[in-house]
């Protein structure tokens, strides 16, 4: 039964990728979106489905990164992984890729010093017969992936790559009007709010700010406001700028919302003492420190992008 099941679901997933590669080159003829942002996506959650790696996105530690669009570092001194993803791996695409990789940089050592193993993928189609190709350099098409994907003999993993497509594929398509730019400043708004602009001195309520930093947290990573749809998710964005810009402000709620989580565990003494919460002074200024990263990077990426939105200013006197 379970061999049925696991034949039936491979037989949906190639049908799912069919689509996807259809839809890849009806978006690449008209221009009327930038895919590549959805291959991107897609392909990350497929490469993981198919046991090759969990990947990081490359674009979050260099913007536009050379030659990789994705990575995972090694264990124990033994070398990492990278990825190249794009809709058609062309002659032209597999020399150029293959020659950044190598190319050593300013300090002498290059991408294959770091990263052992090199994917590259095309979505539409792979030339995966070149005689040249480099022993460290895989070329793969969709079909390698589902054989790969399929091979693993789990139903739920290939649950997990027809997931992958058709969620990525229905919200590029439910979203192909609203700009990158657009969806920054629905983000800068819910950045706006007291919960991230008052220093600590002046925060009455922390289980509020709690709530207040959950809904920023929300629209960033999930595009939504109280289980509501309102603009993307950030790993929607085809902007790496805008991406990293994203990455950072949540990484600073984290950070917020750790220290503030660990104050039941301070020690009685230097501490504040809020309703429910006790925190350390150093602490406090840890988070009066983020939120005021939070409020400048805000302030930058809004000028940077000329969106005349009014200045952030932050509250109260630091901690």
């Amino acid at each position: 039964m379970q061999n049925a099941t696991i034949h039936a679901a491979t037989t949906q997933l190639n049908a799912d990728m069919a689509i996807l590669k259809n839809f890849i080159g009806n978006e690449k003829a008209s221009r009327f979106t930038d895919c590549a942002r959805v291959i991107e996506l897609v392909s990350r959650e497929l490469f993981f489905a198919a046991g090759i790696a969990y990947f990081t996105d490359a674009n979050l530690v260099l913007d536009n990164h050379p030659s990789i669009d994705f990575f995972v570092e090694g264990q124990n001194g033994a070398p990492g992984i990278a990825a190249q993803v794009t809709s058609t791996a062309n002659l032209e695409k597999l020399k150029k890729t293959t020659s950044l990789f190598i190319k050593p940089n300013a300090n002498g050592s290059s991408l294959l010093q770091k990263y052992g193993r090199l994917y590259i993928l095309g979505l539409i189609t792979a030339k995966k017969d070149w005689s040249n190709l480099p022993n460290y350099c895989t070329v793969l098409d969709p079909s390698d992936l589902i054989n790969m994907i399929a091979a693993r003999n789990d139903v739920h993993v290939i649950a997990h790559a027809i997931h992958a497509i058709r969620s990525h594929v229905q919200r590029s398509v439910l979203l192909t009007p609203y700009e990158d730019v657009d969806c920054l400043k629905v983000v800068l708004d819910a950045i706006n709010r007291s919960a991230v602009r008052n220093y600590m001195g002046r925060e009455g309520s922390v289980q509020r700010m709690l709530e207040g930093l959950d809904e920023v947290t929300e629209v960033i990573t999930a595009g939504s406001l109280n289980g509501k749809s309102i603009t993307k998710h950030s790993s929607e964005y085809s902007n790496a700028d805008i991406r990293k810009f994203l990455f950072d402000i949540n990484e600073h709620l984290i950070e917020i919302k750790g220290l503030v989580n660990a104050g039941s565990d301070a020690i009685l003494g230097n501490t504040s003492v809020y309703t429910n919460y006790l925190i350390a002074e150093e602490d406090l200024k840890k988070i009066d420190n983020a939120k005021k990263s939070i409020v400048d990077k805000s302030n930058k990426i809004s000028k940077r992008y000329n969106l005349q939105l009014p200045l952030m200013k932050m509250h109260g006197v630091p901690s």
